[in-house]
């Protein structure tokens, strides 16, 4: 969960000196102290508070060595659903539904005003009469069997996410809540160089842009880069977003759409142009090739916040090899028989958290995502 690292006597590569007539290589000593300060917060197989461990090692291979200690090193991806944007206050399925159809709110009305200025007059209230009477719990799945109301349904889903892009409740307690982001950060900590030799890929079925935003924005500050090169850096984690997003992430609004909270005409058409319903999705769609690449690289596949619909299963995993490293994923709200039907379309070869056990959590008693 945390570490203290200190790393002293490092000599320049490959120095050495003479004693008598021996030739001997400089050596750097390296002291890791790890503890864990709740016994909920230690990693799966650790029991002690905490552990010192004092290597001795030659200097050419202190700086791999300490690398190898607080970097993501083994290839790794992270499977989104969105549960994993639930702790930064964006909305589940459901709950958007209910944003969409409420018609006795301020948003509603504000949404509803915007779109119809876009599409025409009454174009909203019947889309949303629709998608009530439909029963259907995701919007989503109610535009891919009604595609006449892309248009509408698309504006309607930016506008009611754009909303919840609050930069503050990215940071804001950090962990508190299940927030998790710090944590992944944590795990990928090093210097601004060897930044990019993290091996982590992260695929996402979600619209919002959080997730980058956290990073690009964690980044500036701590290298002091300007927003342009921090995006650069950030940049090097791939985020796949399989069902588009809400708009370039861009500082300037003419460049794409800011991170932030403000809707308006321009900012919901940015972004619902970025949305990419299913029914428009093709299965050799090339946004899908990079994700599938690294799936077939990956030596551990973690789904976090994910509904594991069988649809969304199979049209990523379908045509893949049988994977043989660890896979793991999050099961809050699932049902016994829910879980054992993921376990099942797995071959049993994935390892499901607690039905009440959110992501933060989960990710804690696993191994840390940095290989010791």
């Amino acid at each position: 969960p945390s570490a203290r690292i200190s790393c002293g006597g490092i000599p320049e590569p490959r120095r050495a000196w003479k004693k008598g007539t021996q030739s001997r290589r400089r050596e750097a000593r390296l002291r890791v102290t790890a503890f864990a300060p709740h016994s909920s917060d230690r990693p799966l197989g650790s029991s002690a508070r905490s552990n010192t461990v004092t290597m001795t090692i030659a200097d050419e291979r202190c700086r791999a060595l300490l690398l190898f200690l607080i970097m993501i090193t083994k290839s790794t991806v992270l499977i989104l659903g969105a549960g994993a944007s639930k702790p930064f206050n964006f909305p589940t399925s459901a709950e958007l539904r209910q944003i969409l159809c409420d018609e006795n709110t301020e948003a509603w009305i504000h949404i509803r005003d915007l779109v119809n200025d876009i599409v025409g007059p009454g174009r909203f209230e019947r889309f949303v009469k629709l998608f009530n009477a439909s029963s259907w719990m995701s919007v989503d799945t109610f535009l891919e069997h009604r595609s006449e109301w892309l248009e509408v349904g698309k504006l309607a889903i930016a506008g009611a996410l754009i909303p919840y892009e609050v930069p503050a409740e990215l940071t804001r307690y950090l962990t508190e809540g299940g927030r998790w982001y710090a944590y992944l950060l944590d795990q990928m900590r090093c210097s601004q160089e060897d930044w990019p030799r993290n091996r982590l890929t992260i695929i996402t079925y979600n619209y919002d842009r959080s997730l980058e935003f956290f990073l690009t924005q964690a980044l500036a500050a701590a290298f002091k880069l300007d927003p342009a090169d921090a995006k650069i850096l950030a940049s090097s984690t791939p985020v796949i977003h399989l069902h588009g997003k809400l708009g370039e992430l861009a500082p300037r609004a003419e460049q794409g759409r800011p991170y932030g909270p403000v809707l308006d005409n321009t900012s919901i058409r940015h972004g619902a142009a970025g949305i990419r319903i299913i029914s428009e999705i093709d299965k050799a769609d090339d946004v899908f090739d990079p994700a599938r690449q690294a799936l077939r690289e990956a030596e551990r596949i973690f789904f976090l916040g994910f509904g594991y619909a069988i649809e969304n299963l199979n049209r990523l995993l379908s045509t893949l090899p049988a994977f043989t490293g660890h896979r793991a994923g999050t099961a809050c709200g699932l049902g016994d028989g829910e879980k054992q039907e993921v376990s099942e379309y797995f071959g049993r070869q994935i390892d499901l958290g607690n039905t009440d056990e959110t992501i933060l959590p989960f990710l804690k008693r696993l191994p840390q995502l940095r290989t010791l």
